[in-house]
């Protein structure tokens, strides 16, 4: 099994994902606002890369960075609800409960008292 990890400072808002099916590989991706906004943009199961970017970028609704792309595995995104708390994180495993897992930590391990999931999901593989 493979996985990564991520996370910093920012914020989120709940912001919900999609895409279209069909082919062997399955992209996702994660774009986040890193001028302290509360935006965040979610893919999954999209054809290419550049499919999955461009639909977490305009779910964003921020200065949006990509931060986070994956493919026929799973990911997850954890924010901090604390008032005035930027802290988040995010990981992806083929192991849904690993990603999670590591998403709160890496959220907390930055600082944040309530995580809270925000975003989460399996591309077709």
């Amino acid at each position: 099994t493979g996985g990564g990890t991520g996370g910093g400072n920012g914020g989120g808002s709940d912001i919900g994902g999609g895409g279209t099916t069909g082919s062997r590989t399955q992209y996702g991706a994660l774009a986040i606002d890193y001028n302290q906004g509360a935006a965040y943009g979610w893919a999954v199961n999209y054809t290419s890369q550049g499919q999955a970017d461009g639909r977490a970028l305009a779910e964003c609704r921020g200065n949006c960075t990509v931060v986070m792309r994956f493919h026929n595995t799973c990911a997850a995104y954890f924010a901090d609800q604390a008032g005035n708390s930027t802290a988040y994180g995010w990981a992806w495993n083929n192991s849904l409960a690993t990603a999670q897992a590591e998403a709160n930590r890496n959220c907390q391990n930055r600082g944040g008292r309530r995580c809270q999931m925000r975003a989460w999901g399996c591309t077709d593989r």
